[in-house]
This record gives C-alpha cells, structure tokens and sequence, in this order.
C-alpha cells in the first residue's frame, strides 16, 4: 500500500501569553505566531503472512507467521517560514527577556510599553478572525531535510484452546533504520528488539471468563515526531532516532461475564503500566530535546451496560489510575502524576422508551461525565509550575422518536446541559482545551 501526503500549510496560532516591557502578563492579549510550510511524504507498507490451522476434538490451535514493512520518506526542498515571540533589536525574534529589556524593540500601546511581538497580538476583549496581511512580519526562513525511516518486522503466532483454556503467544523481532539528512550529510541511526505478547483466558462458566495479558512495546523515536504535541517543531535540527526508543510494558487481569441470558453485559479489569524514555521538548530551546526515564500507571477499571428492563438501557463506567513520573530529568517532576492522568472518572448514560400508546416510539435520555482534576500533559524545562486543571462534571439529555415500522430514528441530544465551563486538558500551560458550551445536535439514522 503506498501513500502520500503534500502539506502547503500557512497559518496563526496562539503562541503563549504577551506580556510588558516588566515581563508582567498581559490578560487581554494572547501572543501570536504564524507559520508558511511546505513538505511532501511518501509512506509505502507491505505485509505478508502465512496461517496453518490444526482442531482435534476439544482442541484448537492457529499458527501464524509474517513479515511486514514500512518505508516512509520525506523529500527533499522542504522548509517553512516562521514568524514568531519577540522582535530584537538587531532584527532577530526571540522569547523575551525582562532582565535584557534593552535588546528587544519596544511600543507603547494604551499606556503600556510592552516588547514588539513577532506577530501583532491577538485581542480578546476585541477579537478578530478574518485575514491578515502578513507582508510585514518578519520571517525566519527554515530548511527541513529530507529523512528517510525504514523498518522491518518478522513474527510467529500461536493461538490455541483445549477446553475452556485458550492463549495467544505472539513473539516479533524487529529491526529500524532512520537516516536523517538522506541523500545529504546523512545520520543514520539503527536499533532492534523482541516484542513478547502473551494473552490467557479461561472460561469459569458459560457466561464469565479470566483473562491476562503481558505485552511489550518498542517504538523507536523517528523523523515523524514532528507529529506527537509534546516533541513538535524539532524535526529540522536532528533526528529524534538518537535517543533511546520507547519502551512499554503492559501486564493486566480481569474478567467479563453476561447475565440475565445476555441482557447485561459487565467487565472489570486491573492494570500495570510502565513506559520508559519518553520524548519531550523544550518550547523554549527548540533544538533541544530529552527523553522521561520511565513512568507508571496502575489502576482499575469497570463498566456494566445492558437492558435493566426491555425499555430502560444503562450504561456505567468507573476508572481509578494512580500514575507516577518515576525518573526524569527535573528532578521536582518525580514521584509527581503524570500529566493529563486523573485519577478518577466515571459516566453513565440511560435511556427510557415509552411504551404506553399515547407516546410509543418516543424515548428519553439523560447521562454524565465526571473526570478528576489532571495536570497539562507537559511543561518546558525552563518553567516546571505545571497547570492543575479542575476537575468537571458534564451532563447531557437526549430525545429519542422512532416512528413505527419505519427503521428511522430521530436522535435530540443537548450536550452540555448546564452550560458548564470546563477544560478538557491542555499540552502545557499556555495550550489548553476548553469544552464544548452547551450545543445541540440533532441526528437520524436509517436501518436497512
């Protein structure tokens, strides 16, 4: 399979705060930046595999091997056009510095003198979001090289039951090349492993099952890293494939089972979580990246769904994950919750069809979300006051009308129904989510 991918990109954003010539904030304007770029990438993948199948009596057993393949490559001439922080006086843009006022132009706006930004500030008290001539900024030309990522993976499979005993052993080697600067002043990083992955299951009764699972993960840090939100905008300077890959291991028990001939349905699952040497970066050093020793989640998780009647359907659900920065390279962020982690949530969704004659065919709904107080997902080096965003609760209601022997349904659903602010999360301090105000949405379905 073979894929492209051409990106003429030109746009604003919110860049982070403004703030005065004192370094003060400045709560009515947000600081901008804007970017022109261009790339073009190329992806082709190939997978192969081979099945033999055995069952005698009371036993099974699925044997699998492949091989597959990924290439992916970004051409040379790409590059961009930023304009972005603060204008110096020698003509430069840099993030500003209240101890060296002196090396950034400055104006005076309203009676505030404040650094000249790279791109005019976005006002909120005024806003606007319609066009702008961007023929004055002052634009940094950037040049991405081209980069060349391969890798390759062989496994063997085999999936097997006698009785009501069933596993899944899985093992796979692979093996990665990533060339940074390709057909250029080439970097080339290479790396390999073996990725285990067991599952068990063993059926209690007919209507409830055990499971376990172990599992491993390996994923080397390449060129399309530009892609993830903690480590973007560091593609140009070298290759992410320099540091040590990320490495995750999963192990987890739980077990699920239907009740009332199958009308509900219920889960519950334990869970143990490491990933080591996770890429971040440092928004302030963009040619600087470092990776997170290792961090951990374990929790637990369960549901239930199913009919509590025929005409009242539930849905519950209930999370507790306790996480931890276990190593990094500030030294205040360990033993501390990972960012963008609460440590709790739950939601559950009802739905009543009316089934008296004046309202048949018509059906209610009412549901909420609650999620636990979390940190932004990641904070630059230079600034390690991590944002603690509030925990919420959200609730919704719906409408359901179903006109008899028709197959439509008509759906009114009103999301948000207080009309509650909250946020949903946010990559660092100066980018966060909101939520959705109150909204709704009207939706019909056909079933043929």
């Amino acid at each position: 399979m073979k894929q492209t991918w051409d990106e003429d990109l030109a746009e604003h954003r919110v860049d982070g705060t403004a703030v005065d010539i004192d370094g003060n904030v400045i709560p009515t304007l947000a600081r901008m930046r804007y970017d022109e770029r261009q790339q073009f990438w190329e992806t082709d993948n190939f997978s192969t595999y081979f099945t033999y199948d055995i069952e005698k009596e009371n036993i099974t057993n699925k044997i699998l091997v492949g091989y597959d393949a990924t290439r992916w490559e970004r051409k040379i001439g790409a590059g961009f056009l930023r304009a972005r922080r603060y204008l110096t006086v020698d003509g430069g843009q840099a993030n500003f510095d209240a101890s060296n006022p002196g090396n950034f132009q400055q104006m005076t706006v309203d009676g505030v003198t404040m650094p000249v930004p790279a791109v005019p500030h976005f006002n909120l008290e005024n806003p606007f979001n319609g066009a702008r001539n961007t023929t004055g900024y002052n634009l940094a030309e950037l040049s991405i090289p081209a980069n060349l990522t391969t890798s390759s993976g062989i496994y063997i499979q085999n999936q097997f039951k006698i009785g009501k005993f069933s596993a899944l052993v899985n093992l796979r080697y692979e093996w990665f090349s990533d060339i940074f600067n390709y057909e250029g002043d080439e970097q080339e990083f290479k790396t390999s492993a073996f990725v285990p992955r067991i599952g068990l299951t063993y059926e209690v009764t007919n209507a409830i099952s055990v499971y376990a699972t172990y599992l491993e993960g390996f994923q080397p840090h390449t060129n399309t890293v530009s892609l993830s939100p903690t480590a973007e905008g560091f593609f140009w300077s070298a290759s992410p494939s320099r540091f040590d890959p990320l490495e995750s291991s999963l192990v987890e028990i739980g077990a699920k089972g239907e009740f009332f001939n199958g009308k509900v349905f219920a889960n519950l699952a334990i869970f143990d979580i490491t990933q080591k040497n996770i890429l971040l970066g440092d928004t302030y050093d963009l040619d600087n990246l470092s990776t997170r020793g290792e961090q951990r989640s374990r929790g637990f998780e369960m549901d239930i769904s199913g009919y509590v009647s025929p005409n009242f359907q539930l849905t519950a659900s209930y999370g507790f994950t306790d996480t931890e920065i276990a190593e990094d390279a500030v030294e205040e962020f360990i033993g501390e919750r990972i960012g963008g982690a609460p440590q709790h949530n739950a939601n559950f969704w009802g739905r009543y069809d009316f089934m008296n004659t004046t309202l048949k065919g018509i059906g209610i709904g009412f549901g909420a979300q609650y999620v636990d107080e979390r940190f932004t997902w990641y904070n630059p080096t230079y600034s390690i006051d991590r944002v603690l965003l509030p925990s919420y609760t959200v609730f919704d209601a719906a409408v359901y009308y179903k006109p008899n022997n028709t197959g439509i349904q008509l759906t009114l659903k009103l999301n948000n129904l207080f009309n509650k602010t909250y946020w949903l999360g946010g990559l660092n301090p100066s980018r966060l989510g909101p939520g959705a105000p109150r909204n709704v949405l009207l939706n019909a379905t056909y079933k043929f």
